[in-house]
């Protein structure tokens, strides 16, 4: 059975997690490996992700 984590150990990783998408949102391909390790536990190599460029991120966001 899992051990329940106390409130200082969820508020850090909600920080870190928040940090992450931070990363992963200026187009850190290394942020998305290590939030899908944290969400499942597996470890993940060689993410690769592509942002829209020009006409299409400027309509994305």
């Amino acid at each position: 059975m899992a051990r329940e984590r106390t409130d200082g150990e969820v508020e850090a990783s909600v920080e870190e997690r928040s940090d992450l998408l931070d990363r992963l949102d200026a187009g850190d391909s290394a942020a998305l490996g290590e939030l899908i390790e944290h969400a499942t536990g597996a470890k993940v190599k060689n993410v690769k992700v592509t942002l829209p460029r020009g006409r299409a991120r400027r309509a994305a966001g």
